[in-house]
Order: C-alpha cells, then sequence, then structure tokens
C-alpha cells in the first residue's frame, strides 16, 4: 500500500499504519485467516471452454496491499463432482499470478459473482448427488468466497443436465470411485473410467 494512513484494505476500519503494516514491516506478511474475505476482489479466471471441458480451475485473488495478494485455485468439476481441490497461495506479486496464468489454458476474466456461481453452483449439483465437496473446501476456501450467502443460479451443470463422471488419474486415492458409479447412475447419468 503506498499511502500507510489510507484504510487498510482487511476492512478493520483502522488505518493502514496501524494494522496490517506492522505484521509486513516485521517481515511477516498478513495471516491467512478468515479475514481473507475482507480484501477486496482482485480478479477472477476460469477457462474459456470449461462447459466442453467439464473441468477447469476456477482463480480467486483478493488483493492485501498494492503488492500483493491472496490467491485461491478451486479445481472444479463441472459435470459431477464439484470441487475436487483447493490450492493456496497467500502474499503473491503480480508477477507471481502472471506466471501462475501463463502456466495455464485459454483463461478468460469473469466477475467475482460469476465464479461464486461457478463453484457453488458444481457443489450444489454434486451434493444433490450425495457426492460431498472435497475436504480442502472445508475452511479458509469456503468462506474466501463467502459460500454462507446466496449465489445466483445462472449456469447449468452436468452434461445436458445429468451428472457424467470421468474419472481422473488421482480419483482412485481421493474417492470410492464404484460409490460415485453408483450414485451418477441412480441419477441417470453416465460415466467413463480410465483405467
Amino acid at each position: 500500500m503506498n499511502d500507510i494512513y489510507a484504510p487498510c484494505l482487511c476492512g478493520s476500519g483502522e488505518k493502514f499504519k496501524f494494522c496490517c503494516h506492522k505484521i509486513q514491516k516485521k517481515g511477516g506478511v498478513i495471516p491467512a485467516t478468515f479475514e481473507c474475505s475482507k480484501f477486496p476482489i482482485h480478479e477472477c479466471k476460469v477457462l474459456k471452454d470449461w462447459e466442453d471441458t467439464g473441468i477447469s480451475p476456477v482463480y480467486v485473488s483478493r488483493k492485501l496491499t498494492n503488492t500483493s495478494y491472496v490467491f485461491i485455485s478451486y479445481l472444479v468439476d463441472f459435470w459431477c463432482l464439484g470441487v475436487k481441490d483447493t490450492m493456496l497461495k497467500f502474499g503473491i506479486s503480480q508477477t507471481d499470478l502472471k506466471y501462475i496464468y501463463s502456466k495455464g489454458d485459454d483463461l478468460e476474466t469473469i466477475s467475482y459473482q460469476d465464479a461464486r456461481s461457478l463453484i457453488l453452483g458444481a457443489i450444489d449439483f454434486a451434493k444433490a448427488i450425495n457426492i460431498a465437496p472435497e475436504a480442502s473446501w472445508h475452511g479458509l476456501p469456503s468462506s474466501f468466497i463467502e459460500a454462507h450467502l446466496t449465489y445466483e443460479k445462472k449456469f447449468s451443470f452436468g452434461q445436458e443436465g445429468k451428472p457424467f463422471y470421468v474419472s481422473g488419474p488421482y480419483d482412485y486415492e481421493r474417492y470410492d470411485v464404484e460409490e460415485i458409479i453408483s450414485k451418477v447412475s441412480k441419477a441417470k447419468g453416465h460415466f467413463t473410467v480410465h483405467v
């Protein structure tokens, strides 16, 4: 933050100098806590062809200071499983963000509310067939996008509205694949399992 007497971006109501500046001055980074949701949204991104591929990271970043960001990647299966994984990076720079985005495929910038609708809608679609989000979702990743608040239900999930499970390379380590297939079959969905 350039003006240390400006209100702190964390939303505490205090001046930056008397709030998060103290932590940074000591060489630390602002801790990754549930308070992260108070920081302003910087940007959100998703693969342009997420509807065709059925799976995409949804990237959400918040601005800690003028030069520092907190970033979460949500790996979302839009056709069946909802959130498969999350990854948090805290106190990263704009250069770090550009590097992360450059490693990905063709990304498009979306609004924060659209990012929430994609993530939370996919989770609700999976819950409808009794598939819970991956364990990493609970805690900071859910509070980061204010999962407790309502979201606009503007996207369709599944393939033509039905679950379609495509097993991933690590699914046998993370899930009971047989159980998922059973749930998808009961919902009159389809599946493809890689052996």
